[in-house]
């Protein structure tokens, strides 16, 4: 199958329109959900706060029975059990707000003296109160189904009284190395003096995947330039996850062996070369449901294919919802790009002043990993844009 160089979007509808993954769901502590794809929506059963509550621990008051106190003049109340004119009533925080009472006055604002509470300061309605449903209202969704949780998340749950919260089981990603020439780093620096090359693409993608809750990576080794011992490398993975990640062998030439081993297992291959760099020759398979992403050898290619393309191209079949921090930048030098392509430039961004920079670093160079390390985010160059100048403002994704 010849390269077909489609555009990022088509690849990703391409891959997520065939996969079938029928995940499993389990329930977990609300203490341990952070980071897995809640499997449904959850919603408050009821307002949070129940009731008007203090927000500070002080006296609940009538606000109009406070009405032109001040330090040098101030409100003299009695203190009571229950809220009713010239009475205030102790409350610390959390605590309902008496009927009758709409305000609370902090201790700071008051003297306690001979029996009798001094209010120094007036408060008006609801001044120091949280009101019922002010944080959720009965109903309101704050959960939904595929989202994400971030911490905020297993609060509000918590809050709601959801103490197991059921979310999908993780995907698990089988990670198979392809090349002749790649030992692991255990091998140490003298394998570039015999010709070879230590693993770093492997351990890149691994991490990267790890660092996504509802992914869980399995990295399953390296095996040769050769299309049988590939394929069944591919066939044991796909038996233990739902997702294979392959990593080299995937260029236009004699070594271009994982396609063929696709074919070998009864893949189909739905792409076949992506319009994107780094990353052309990124390819995707299904076998059977399961997608198999052919990455490339390259550390900076495969990092932005498994980006950009790969997790997206789940993410989208699966329905969960996974967080971009994409903002604005100014462009602190030039940017050419290649508008048949859409490209993504390594880059350094920073604060000055009001306004956020970008410094861009490299767009080509996809073996070069070290413009990951100097670098802080991805300048994203869609297709059809020939590059930006000095002073344009610039999609940035911060890493």
């Amino acid at each position: 199958m010849n390269y077909r160089f489609v555009s990022l979007s088509e690849a990703i509808e391409l891959v997520a329109s065939k996969i079938k993954l029928p995940l499993g769901i389990e329930a977990v502590s609300v203490f341990e959900c952070v980071g897995r794809a809640s499997a449904r929506d959850y919603v408050a059963p009821t307002d949070i706060p129940l009731v008007n509550a203090s927000a500070v621990d002080g006296y609940a008051v009538r606000s109009v029975d406070t009405f032109g106190a001040s330090s040098s003049s101030p409100v003299e109340l009695s203190l009571g059990s229950e809220c009713s004119e010239g009475t205030a009533v102790r409350v610390l925080t959390g605590d309902p707000i008496p009927p009758s009472c709409d305000a609370v006055v902090r201790d700071e604002d008051v003297e306690l003296r001979d029996g009798k509470v001094l209010v120094y300061r007036a408060v008006p309605s609801y001044h120091n109160v949280r009101r019922a449903g002010e944080d959720l209202r009965s109903g309101e969704l704050i959960v939904k189904k595929g989202q994400v949780l971030r911490p905020w998340h297993a609060a509000a749950l918590a809050a709601c009284g959801f103490h197991r919260v059921e979310v999908l089981e993780k995907v698990r990603v089988g990670i198979v190395v392809v090349g002749s020439e790649v030992v692991e780093p255990s091998e140490g620096i003298e394998a570039y003096r015999k010709g070879l090359v230590l693993n770093s693409t492997g351990p890149l993608v691994v991490s990267a995947l790890r660092e996504l809750d509802p992914f869980e990576p399995r990295y399953l080794g390296i095996v040769r330039d050769d299309p049988k011992e590939i394929a069944r490398a591919i066939e044991e993975a796909l038996a233990a996850n739902h997702v294979v990640v392959t990593t080299g062998g995937t260029g236009p030439s004699p070594r271009d062996v994982t396609t063929r081993a696709i074919e070998m297992v009864g893949g189909e291959i739905v792409v076949r070369g992506i319009a994107i760099r780094p990353g052309r020759p990124t390819s995707a398979a299904i076998v059977d449901g399961k997608p198999v992403f052919m990455l490339s050898g390259f550390p900076v290619a495969a990092f932005l294919a498994l980006k950009y393309f790969a997790i997206p191209s789940l993410a989208r079949a699966l329905g969960i919802e996974l967080t971009v921090t994409r903002c604005i930048a100014k462009l602190v030098s030039r940017l050419p790009s290649t508008s048949s392509y859409t490209c993504f430039s390594r880059a350094r961004v920073w604060i000055e002043g009001n306004e956020l920079l970008a410094q861009p670093l490299a767009i080509k160079g996809s073996g070069n990993v070290s413009t990951l390390i100097k670098g802080n985010a991805l300048i994203v160059v869609p297709e059809g844009v020939e590059g930006f100048e000095e002073g344009d403002q610039v999609l940035v994704d911060l890493l």
